[in-house]
Parts: C-alpha cells; sequence; structure tokens
C-alpha cells in the first residue's frame, strides 16, 4: 500500500496524474504539489486538515466580531490599539483570506517548497493524525477527520490563536460593559478608553 502512495506522490509532482484522493496521508499530501508550484496560500487553505480549516473559519469570525464590538464602543482612535496585532487580519474576507495572511507573515510556502517532494515513508501517530516523510528529509504532519486527509503542520499554531482570540473578544466585552456602566453613572472617563484590553495569561 505504502507502494501505491509513493507511486501517486511521484506521478502528481511531475504533473503526469490527476491529483489523488484524501483517503491517505500520502495521497493528501501530494495534493499539495500544485500549491507549492503556484506559491499559493489558499490552495494551501483548501488542502489542510479539517480542524485546521475550522480554526481559522473561528479566528475569522471571532476578529470580525472583536473589531465590530470596538467600532461600536470606543473611538477610533482607538481602534488599532484595541485590537492589537490582530488589527490588520480583522478586515479578512474569510477564513481562507486570514489563513493568507497569516501564511504570508509566517513564510509558511516557503517552508513547505524547501521539504517538499515525493513521500518516502509514513508514520502513523495515532489513528487520524500521521507523520510523512519526503525524498528531501523533511517531516510534515497530517491528519484526517471523516475520512479524509489534509495537511496539519498549522493545525496547533492555528488552535493556540483561536483560543487567544476568543479570550480577548471576552476581555473586550467587559471593556465595553466596564464603559458603559461608566457612562451611564457619568464617572469621568479621561483616559479609560486608553487602556487596552484586559489580557489572561500568556499572550503572543
Amino acid at each position: 500500500m505504502k507502494q501505491i502512495w509513493l507511486t501517486a506522490a511521484i506521478a502528481l509532482v511531475s504533473g503526469c496524474a490527476d491529483p489523488p484522493d484524501r483517503t491517505t496521508p500520502s495521497g493528501a499530501f501530494a495534493r499539495l504539489a500544485p500549491c507549492v508550484d503556484a506559491v499559493s496560500a489558499r490552495c494551501l487553505f483548501n488542502e489542510l486538515d479539517r480542524d485546521s480549516r475550522w480554526s481559522a473559519h473561528t479566528i475569522h469570525r471571532t476578529l470580525t466580531e472583536s473589531l465590530q464590538l470596538v467600532r461600536r464602543s470606543f473611538p477610533e482612535s482607538r481602534h488599532r490599539s484595541m485590537m492589537g496585532r490582530w488589527y490588520d487580519k480583522s478586515t479578512t474576507a474569510d477564513g481562507a483570506h486570514l489563513f493568507e495572511q497569516m501564511c504570508r507573515d509566517q513564510q509558511c510556502l516557503a517552508q513547505l517548497a524547501q521539504g517538499f517532494g515525493a513521500v518516502v515513508d509514513v508514520r502513523s501517530t495515532s489513528a487520524t493524525t500521521a507523520v510523512v516523510k519526503t525524498t528531501r528529509g523533511a517531516l510534515f504532519e497530517m491528519a484526517a477527520a471523516d475520512g479524509k486527509w489534509g495537511f496539519a503542520d498549522h493545525r496547533e499554531a492555528l488552535q493556540q490563536a483561536k483560543i487567544r482570540v476568543l479570550d480577548r473578544l471576552a476581555q473586550l466585552k467587559q471593556n465595553a460593559a466596564e464603559l458603559e456602566n461608566m457612562k451611564r453613572a457619568g464617572t469621568d472617563l479621561a483616559g479609560a478608553t486608553d487602556r487596552p484590553p484586559v489580557q489572561r495569561g500568556k499572550q503572543k
């Protein structure tokens, strides 16, 4: 079976076959070849494992809600500081576009291209995760859901980012509520809107 996957990967890399399906880690990895050739992060997004794509969509929705809240509740001069490093990504069109920006910032396509090649070995790490090794000696993570494998090298980073933006939204809601209460009480608001959102835990 491994030899079949290897043959499919080699054929795709050489441009001599239709893209393989996603029923095996090697087949799913071989589907990345057009993304590497086109230097396309959007193409890569479509080949991510399901959980990675879901995380990107959650990040996008959370950032959209956060920016809407900031625009409603705080002066325009504070919008960028309230959103922090996520400000530029909060106006992305969708999860795929957001991933494109994150991929660009991290030069993930260059990293993928450096180690990309035909798969020479597959090591299962669980029932739904595996590591593929290429002819260049590089190791890449793959993950499956609903019988379909996808590229999972960015899954952990996306999950961590999802947690951070959800936490930030919770803090923004708290700050906005406190500001509204101060307004209702007629409290002096001087400097109140200059405070960044309170952060819980380690933020990156």
